[in-house]
């Protein structure tokens, strides 16, 4: 019975009752989020042994630090990774990610959420059952990825990625609140500061983009601030972008001063992929700030990716992209709400949105 495998483990010194009981518990909830009857989670072996093999590799984590490991996993001869980590943003879709990049195929994920107490040193105290809280607790990830079998030493090459992943993901989350503020007053800046022959609606609706994209349309990855006047990347980054070797590699390709034509903000394709969030290309928002005079002064470069929000949006609610196909209507001649006009609205509905952005 489920009472005695308990009891097994509490003989073995592999985990407190009290662990396993609260994690059958986060599984479960987990499982039935994921379409999984609860009571499968509970009789089936692979899912105990996942959850004791958890439960021993979060015995010590210290702070700031992520537990990743492999393992030939049962009579199916796939492969097992797990990872005892903080729940960050884009960390599992980014740890797939990894896994693609690599070349595994991905069987089976299993990714809880678990509330956790732990010493000063990283050592596990106690696991919460859901709904429990503690002033002293935090979430936790604990991660199963079941690939098709892979040697050993692949498996250790893997290990050593997801743990790049990992460091990555923690780089934007840490500096994630920063990201946003940053954003914020470079949207205020650009209203502030901009030369007295920029058109103002231009600038307003540069500034409410920005404004709109950090709403939760643009994950936010990483910012490094250009200075034009010493043609060098001033100061630290933040995100991803805490190093200027990435800096360089990422803006690889992209115009050293993608507003020289005019534009104050450009919206376009990264010159690399990174190892956070989709394993695509991200977008480099650029943020041209100009002297009284419309020289460059200096260029906010934000890394990001847009979300299903953005992607999704209604393209006439989308700040300075609503206003140009409205422009673009208008310049064929047609009403909006004409039968051409709604027409041509539907085409450009269906182009890709991010198409659309990097368009302008």
């Amino acid at each position: 019975t489920m009472r005695q495998t308990h009891a097994g483990s509490v003989a073995a010194g592999t985990a407190s009752e009290h662990d396993l009981d609260a994690l059958h518990r986060v599984y479960a909830l987990h499982s039935e989020a994921s379409g999984v009857s609860a009571d499968d989670v509970t009789t089936s072996p692979a899912v105990l042994e996942t959850i004791v093999a958890h439960r021993r590799m979060a015995r010590h984590r210290p702070q700031g630090e992520s537990v990743v490991g492999t393992s030939t996993a049962g009579s199916d001869g796939g492969t097992s990774f797990d990872v005892i980590t903080d729940e960050m943003p884009f960390a599992v879709e980014s740890l797939l990610a990894g896994f693609t990049r690599a070349g595994a195929r991905v069987r089976h994920v299993v990714h809880p959420v678990v509330g956790v107490r732990r010493g000063e040193s990283g050592s596990l105290v106690e696991v919460l059952a859901p709904g429990q809280s503690r002033p002293d607790s935090s979430s936790e990830l604990w991660i199963r990825v079941d690939v098709d079998p892979v040697p050993v030493d692949e498996a250790q090459e893997i290990v050593a990625e997801l743990r790049s992943v990992l460091q990555d993901v923690r780089d934007v989350a840490v500096d994630h609140d920063d990201l946003v503020e940053v954003a914020r007053s470079v949207a205020a800046e650009l209203v502030d500061t901009h030369p007295s022959e920029t058109d103002e609606t231009d600038v307003q609706d540069a500034a409410r983009l920005i404004e709109w994209l950090v709403d939760g349309r643009f994950a936010l990855l990483g910012h490094r601030l250009y200075d034009h006047g010493d043609e060098r990347w001033a100061g630290s980054g933040l995100g991803l972008l805490r190093r200027e070797e990435v800096a360089r590699r990422v803006f690889d390709g992209v115009a050293s001063d993608p507003g020289e034509d005019g534009d104050i903000l450009v919206l376009t394709r990264a010159g690399t992929a990174t190892r956070v969030f989709r394993p695509v290309h991200p977008s480099v928002l650029a943020v041209r700030i100009a002297d009284p005079a419309g020289g460059a002064v200096r260029e906010h470069r934000f890394l990001g990716a847009l979300t299903r929000a953005a992607l999704n949006e209604d393209v006439l609610a989308i700040p300075r992209v609503g206003r140009r196909v409205r422009a673009s209507v208008h310049r064929a001649g047609v009403h909006l709400e004409s039968y051409t006009g709604q027409r041509m609205l539907e085409v450009i509905a269906e182009y890709p949105r991010e198409n659309l952005f990097w368009a302008g």
